[in-house]
């Protein structure tokens, strides 16, 4: 160790006590070389040598005691210490359990989803411990002899912020737990929260009817005679026999929708599902399965999708195209592919003309009522009732111009479907076997041979077929 040497005389001849301090002030070293004076004076020149030198830290009373009072010539003590500061170790949160979602669909031609590989990682039922709060230690800054700070970096010591459905465990106040079912998620760096999940084992006649403002998920089947209703998505794991289904998001079938024509699956945006046999769907928007669809009845506002599933009888309908690999069978089963039908758009399109041009008959008709109460107004003939009457009026009138905006471009939305529509077609990227019909628009195309890789769309006035790559 680097030493520099702080003496202090008594006389200009005479050194009684020698005071040696490291380089970096983090040590003193003392000896005393002559005990020819009383000890307490030796104590005093000692205390006045390391008040001179500056030291105020650390001072070790027992090795100072000990160089007074064993009169050792020359024996060299370390009688102080600076502090050496003490880097901190950062708190941890643990996870317990796979925070990661699913990743979400996006309906898209690529679309292609694995149903055995498609559950909620994150999914956790009521009590799942989630993440434990390991704490850490905070940094402590050192300090010289000299009573000079030495710093150090701190180091973060985060805790864990529980968010909705989280708590901590009454037992073990480290671990944080789900206080409800539902999907577990973790933002970083330190919140954990549970999107609610109404959670089912199965549904059964003994189960009863669902009705949920969420979402429902069941881990098992679904068994015939029974209802789910969700104000969100339906999830199933298992297989739905029989039952009706209505999710008002979407509704996902795991392992398939089974029975004797007695089910429905509604969507109001998409369904996807494994296969589908005798039994009805009806989706919003897109309808994609994995497998098949056989002898079913469906109807979706969008596409029908299935990058290697089969359609073998039953009426599928979609308002703007269906893409699947095969299409019937080689027996030669009775199968419709319905696209492009837009009655049910144009029922709308004039159902929202009428309520614009109601809504412009009332303007004229309240701005009339309005002028009229607003003239007895100025000449003070309104009483009380009739006061209340134009404020309403007034508020009606500054509504109605919004609502006017809404409808406008609701029907310009449906006149852009209405063109879209005229664009509608079947693509089948496999076989299409015989009495397969294809219906787009009003006109309809009987497929009497086997044949592979179609397009099917409408050129004046026939269904054209052409090739198809998806290269």
């Amino acid at each position: 160790m680097n030493l520099k040497s702080s003496p202090t005389s008594l006389s200009n001849t005479n050194e009684w006590v020698r005071l040696e301090i490291s380089r970096d002030h983090m040590a003193v070293y003392a000896a005393i070389t002559n005990f020819s004076i009383p000890t307490p004076q030796l104590a005093s020149l000692l205390k006045q040598k390391l008040q001179q030198a500056g030291v105020r830290f650390g001072l070790d009373k027992e090795n100072i005691k000990k160089l007074l009072l064993e009169k050792k010539p020359d024996r060299r003590l370390l009688i102080a210490r600076g502090q050496p500061p003490e880097p901190g170790r950062a708190s941890q949160i643990q996870k317990l359990i796979d925070f990661n979602p699913r990743k979400p669909i996006a309906f898209t031609e690529q679309l292609d989803i694995r149903f055995h590989a498609f559950r909620h990682p994150n999914l956790v039922r009521k009590g799942t411990p989630l993440v434990r709060w390991i704490p850490g230690k905070p940094s402590r800054e050192g300090r010289t002899v000299l009573g000079e700070p030495i710093p150090v970096k701190p180091v973060p010591q985060i805790r864990v912020e529980p968010g909705e459905g989280v708590a901590p465990h009454p037992e073990k106040p480290h671990v944080f737990t789900a206080l409800t079912d539902g999907l577990a998620f973790f933002e970083e760096p330190n919140r954990v929260w549970i999107k609610p999940v109404r959670v089912l084992e199965r549904v059964d006649p003994g189960v009863g009817n669902i009705k949920e403002k969420g979402s429902v998920i069941v881990l098992g089947d679904v068994k015939a005679n029974t209802r789910i209703e969700a104000g969100e998505d339906v999830e199933v794991y298992g297989v739905v026999e029989d039952a009706r289904i209505h999710g008002h998001r979407d509704v996902i079938i795991h392992k398939g929708f089974i029975g004797h024509g007695k089910g429905l699956v509604m969507a109001d945006r998409n369904i996807y599902l494994a296969f589908a046999r005798y039994q009805n769907l009806q989706a919003g928007g897109n309808l994609y399965f994995e497998y098949e669809l056989i002898g079913c009845n469906t109807t979706v506002g969008d596409r029908i999708l299935s990058p290697r599933g089969r359609i073998i009888s039953g009426r599928s309908e979609a308002l703007y195209r269906i893409r699947v690999d095969v299409v019937g069978s080689p027996e030669g089963v009775q199968t419709y592919l319905v696209v492009g039908q837009d009655d049910l758009l144009r029922r709308k399109l004039s159902k929202v003309q009428e309520e614009i041009d109601a809504y412009y008959d009332r303007v004229i008709e309240l701005k009339q009522e309005i002028y009229d109460l607003v003239l007895r107004q100025i000449d003070g003939d309104l009483n009380e009732q009739e006061e209340k009457h134009l404020q309403f009026l007034q508020r009606q009138n500054d509504l109605i111009p919004e609502r006017i905006r809404k409808m406008e471009n609701e029907k310009a939305q449906l006149e852009q479907a209405l063109e879209t529509i005229k664009r509608a077609e079947v693509i089948v990227t496999g076989d299409i076997y015989e009495k397969v019909t294809i219906q787009i628009e009003k006109k309809s195309l009987d497929i009497k041979r086997k044949l592979r890789r179609r397009r099917f769309h409408v050129v004046g006035n026939l269904i054209e077929s052409e090739a198809y790559s998806s290269y």
